[in-house]
């Protein structure tokens, strides 16, 4: 497998290819490896230190509460089912990665940790399937000074027309990656967009929310443009959010509801451990003071849990 796979990448024009990984702080990183010695590395190519997973949002420098220091590695192990070859920068190819330590799956990689997540539904004979509901901001650069694409309001047929060629180069490279795009359109704040792909089960959802981040930062620098996720970029403008959806199924039915246009018992047990666990998930999933900005009442943001 691996001198067709390698043979496979060369011919394409691939020279690096990059391990992908998400740390605890929602930062997406990755270690390349060149293809010239990737055959004699190919299990397990590249190493982090164990002190990757101690580092905030900010910078680069370890919170020493968590134990974890320089000392220690971890190996990110691709998962050879999700390569893909960057449409946005074709001499790179790019494979999700799982950290491993001692030939085990390490504690503190999120993405197994997803993984003992989905194993736990199917105990209990559920699927979870989700999709990530992604809004951006699309900026010029001018000068070091970061101007909005459009200053439109929301759905307008002229911020469409304003950003039609960098949507639809998003929009091709998310198809080429194998996700399904299924609707855009322009948000409220001056160069906001928002654009959706299909739900999928929990860990390719969540391996497409990491390949749809890339692909909007990528495509959108290809186009002398910045793209940026963050929650609250202008005080007095929308700021950018992610909505989480999510759903139950068993025996390929979907059991979300109940068939009256009511949620389901099961689904009500399921939603009150997300709310009992809130406090804590947000520390994961708003990082950083910018996110509370943004969640505030009148703010078209969850402000409050109920």
């Amino acid at each position: 497998m691996s001198q067709e796979l390698i043979k496979y990448l060369k011919s394409a024009g691939v020279k690096f290819l990059r391990l992908v990984f998400c740390d605890n702080a929602n930062i997406i990183r990755a270690k390349a490896i060149h293809l010239d010695i990737l055959a004699d590395n190919f299990d397990d190519p590249v190493s982090i230190t164990v002190a990757q997973q101690a580092l905030p949002v900010m910078f680069d420098g370890v919170i020493t509460e968590t134990g974890l220091g320089p000392v220690g590695e971890a190996w990110l192990v691709p998962d050879w089912s999700t390569l893909q070859i960057l449409p946005y920068a074709p001499t790179h190819g790019r494979v999700m990665a799982n950290m491993v330590q001692n030939n085990q799956p390490w504690s503190l990689c999120p993405r197994n940790f997803l993984r003992q997540a989905i194993a736990s539904a199917q105990q209990e004979d559920i699927i979870i399937k989700a999709a990530f509901e992604n809004e951006f901001t699309l900026l010029h650069n001018n000068n070091e000074q970061l101007i909005p694409t459009d200053k439109t309001v929301f759905a307008s047929t002229l911020s469409m027309d304003s950003n039609y060629r960098v949507v639809d180069a998003i929009a091709d490279a998310l198809l080429a990656q194998d996700m399904i795009v299924e609707r855009y359109y322009p948000e409220s704040a001056f160069g906001q967009q928002e654009v959706t792909i299909k739900y999928d089960q929990a860990l390719k959802s969540a391996d497409n929310q990491i390949m749809f981040r890339e692909t909007v930062h990528g495509v959108a620098m290809n186009h002398n443009l910045k793209a940026s996720f963050m929650p609250k970029i202008f005080a007095e403008q929308a700021g950018n959010g992610c909505h989480l959806h999510l759903s139950l199924w068993r025996d390929g039915q979907n059991i979300t509801g109940d068939g009256n246009n009511q949620v389901s018992t099961i689904t009500q047990h399921f939603m009150a451990g997300i709310l009992n666990h809130l406090q804590g998930l947000m520390a994961l999933t708003t990082p950083c003071t910018n996110s509370y900005r943004r969640i505030q009442p009148h703010y078209w943001s969850g402000a409050f849990s109920a």
